[in-house]
């Protein structure tokens, strides 16, 4: 895989995102780039329609090669024909093949022995692919070659294809298959070395590195987001009570108020009554106070505080590396 034409591919997928959204943060900014890497290496293993368009693509360019080479063999002479060649070669050279890993991976079945088991051990463990028992010796974590072989097989690859790292995980996890654990299962493992030995594997091992740097992320990320979002709901619940506060201070007075001019009136009323020798007014004519209309103007005047929905605690169950909070940014 060409390193240069992936971290390519990255900055435009970032580029374009903070095109699309220009209050993008940093932070958001780094998860857009490591879920593009990511997506870019999967292919590298997995993807069926690219690598089918891909292969028939090589093929047109071979004919057009051997078409060219052939025409001018027959004017100019072979020299020009294999300049011609190589410049065709050049201008369609594609260095993100669709599933260029896939068959290197799958002829490491064919070793007596295998360098580096933890790799593909660890990867089976992210994926859920297969329990400890069916590729470990017995009531152990060493893994057996001769039961990993027959796990590498194209669903391997489908289960790559399958997988993201972000979002929820609400399956149950084994303890090995938690981050945790597949962490530190790969911690002494050296990338030179495991380059020299096989780039195929090598790639697997950044692909779960990258996999597992994008949890990260992403765990941090919806843990800010709900922390602000909790933060943000207390802040809105605080100020509808005080605002419901001045509210039943303002209604109260208000209705003070009214019966205290009421009651004059109508003991006004009673007293004129009286003196003219008529009967007194019927206190069930006594006017009330229309609540409903008084709370009706208040809210208009003072609009209601719109409180968000509390967000619901996000269940990463394969998550079990410890996050500090200066860690985790708003």
């Amino acid at each position: 895989m060409d390193i240069s034409e992936l971290d390519k591919q990255v900055e435009e997928a970032i580029a374009n995102a903070a095109a699309d959204d220009e209050g993008i943060s940093e932070h958001e900014k780094v998860i857009t780039g490591l879920k593009a890497r990511f997506q870019l290496m999967t292919k590298g293993f997995y993807a069926p329609e690219q690598a089918a368009q891909y292969k028939a693509k090589m093929e047109r360019i071979e004919k057009e090669k051997m078409k060219s080479a052939h025409g001018d063999r027959s004017i100019h002479g072979g020299s020009v024909a294999g300049a011609s060649a190589d410049a065709s070669a050049k201008a369609e050279y594609t260095p993100l093949a669709p599933e260029q890993w896939q068959e290197s991976l799958m002829n490491l079945k064919q070793l007596y022995v295998l360098k580096f088991p933890r790799i593909l051990q660890s990867l089976v463990y992210l994926l859920k692919y297969a329990e400890r028992e069916d590729i470990c010796e017995r009531d152990t974590n060493k893994i057996s070659f001769k039961k990993l072989k027959p796990v590498i097989t194209d669903e391997l690859f489908l289960r790559m294809a399958d997988y993201w790292p972000p979002g929820p995980k609400e399956e149950d996890y084994r303890e090995y298959e938690k981050l945790k654990f597949i962490q530190t299962n790969l911690k002494e493992i050296n990338e030179e070395a495991v380059e020299d030995f096989s780039t195929a594997l090598a790639k697997i091992l950044k692909w779960i590195h990258l996999a597992i740097e994008l949890r990260i992320e992403d765990v941090k990320q919806r843990r800010a987001a709900k922390r602000t979002a909790d933060a943000e709901r207390k802040e809105a619940l605080e100020k509808e009570r005080e605002r419901m506060e001045r509210r039943t201070a303002a209604f109260e007075e208000a209705l003070a108020a009214f019966n205290e001019k009421v009651d004059a009136e109508w003991a006004a009323k009673k007293e004129a009554a009286a003196e003219a020798g008529e009967d007194p007014p019927d206190d069930d004519d006594k006017p009330e106070f229309d609540a409903e209309e008084w709370y009706a103007a208040f809210d208009e005047e003072n609009l209601p505080i719109e409180v968000p929905d509390a967000l619901e605690e996000d269940r990463d169950n394969d998550f079990n590396i410890a996050i500090e909070e200066s860690q985790i940014e708003e």
